[in-house]
């Protein structure tokens, strides 16, 4: 969605920036990899708002421009990972089976980083969603 967001907002002429970092739900040290947009250092985030799992990350706050539209878990937002979070990570790390889940997060997030700052990779992720999440369909949503 911020990619996208992202994408819309500055075909309209309003120019946004994507950030790709880490959130935290202030229950434990780790943190996880997120995405939101910036305009004006003011922070949007949409998808908080339905997790994929909210018995893992519970639903958190719907922001936009630094307004709480829809109340939520309050999660902190972090560019990078705290010494804590680094920490607990390099235990996890070493676990037969949540150590390769962690470095495909990883692997997923330093991808993300580097997709946030093209808009035509940012494009190209978009469009190969499910149908129903491709650039066009959600354009479609909007627009019509």
């Amino acid at each position: 969605m911020t990619f996208f967001l992202h994408l819309y907002l500055g075909a309209k002429g309003v120019q946004t920036v994507p950030v790709v970092g880490y959130i935290n739900d202030g229950s434990d040290d780790i943190m996880i990899s997120h995405a939101w947009l910036e305009f004006g250092g003011k922070k949007t985030d949409l998808t908080l708002g339905a997790t994929q799992s909210p018995d893992l990350n519970p639903v958190g706050n719907v922001i936009i421009v630094d307004h709480v539209v829809r109340t939520g878990r309050e999660y902190s937002y972090h560019l990078d990972r705290s010494a804590k979070s680094i920490a607990a990570e390099a235990q996890w790390l070493q676990h037969p089976t949540i150590g390769p889940v962690v470095r495909r997060k990883e692997r997923e997030h330093a991808a993300m980083g580097a997709i946030a700052i093209n808009p035509d990779q940012m494009l190209a992720f978009l469009n190969a969603a499910p149908d129903r999440l491709t650039y066009d369909a959600l354009l479609e949503i909007i627009e019509n």
